[in-house]
């Protein structure tokens, strides 16, 4: 009994999931050169061995038409309480030459449960959020001030749902950002949290590809919900400041009195 009790404990610290719910990912790279397939595993590696993931898919025969059903597909089916998703579609393009991004037809995505989707940003066309998401373009973001929400929230909306835009098309840019988002991803193995935040600092500050368009941007839908129920998504604390600032010390000024005409001298008088 004191070790059914002690597991029950450590399963509530921890953040796990409702029995039966399932955290799934859907991998979508088109490369097909050494590199790529070398990602591909260490993407699969890296969510499943530290972030927890049940299940990791990754779409290596579908082709750029195909992509956007799939993930329509994966973020719309029926979800139990405490599933959670993640997409991460790369902007290269296929082996047809076109891009991933979805036609002019295609049909609304939404998402059933909790979700990160690190997309191109042509799939925000078609992601259907819940009222009340926010859009962080070059403001810095803070996800758990919700005071400037409007609408509605709906108790059948996901407890999270993020979309970060990444670039489509150019190899040298598709390939710096993901390169960006993989690294963050590594760094944070060791806390074991995907923050959205922290993946759009991370392609704020580390994307200098000259000639590039693409702004780095989040779409974002919080309910408020405690983090620790949406692991392995969440928001991670602020960085403390650097060590050499809390060594500095306040300046003392001096005070001075600053003298003033009672009234006015006209000009040139002694």
């Amino acid at each position: 009994m004191k070790h059914l009790l002690f597991g029950l404990l450590a399963a509530t610290l921890l953040g796990a999931a409702p029995a039966g719910a399932a955290t799934e990912a859907m991998i979508s790279f088109h490369g097909t050169d050494n590199e790529s397939w070398a990602r591909r595993a260490a993407v699969q590696d890296l969510l499943r061995d530290h972030y927890g993931f049940d299940r990791v898919k990754v779409l290596v025969d579908a082709t750029a038409d195909e992509v956007p059903a799939r993930v329509r597909r994966f973020l719309e089916k029926p979800a139990r309480p405490g599933d959670r998703r993640f997409v991460w579609v790369s902007g290269l393009k296929g082996a047809e030459g076109k891009t991933v991004c979805p036609g002019r037809n295609a049909k609304p995505v939404r998402p059933t449960a909790a979700a990160l989707v690190l997309a191109p940003g042509c799939f925000a066309q078609v992601m259907r959020f819940p009222q009340g998401a926010r859009h962080y373009g070059l403001s810095a973001p803070d996800p758990r001030n919700r005071a400037a929400r409007i609408g509605r929230i709906d108790a059948a909306d996901p407890a999270l749902l993020a979309l970060l835009n990444l670039p489509v098309g150019d190899v040298r840019f598709v390939a710096g950002a993901d390169t960006l988002v993989f690294d963050a991803i590594k760094a944070g193995k060791q806390a074991g949290v995907l923050d959205p935040a922290r993946l759009l600092t991370a392609l704020r500050s580390g994307f200098r590809w000259n000639g590039s368009r693409y702004t780095p941007a989040l779409d974002l839908f919080y309910r408020g919900a405690e983090t620790d129920t949406l692991a392995p998504f969440g928001f991670l604390p602020r960085q403390p400041f650097a060590d050499k600032l809390n060594r500095v010390r306040p300046v003392k000024r001096r005070a001075g009195v600053m003298k003033v005409h009672e009234a006015p001298t006209p000009h040139g008088a002694a």
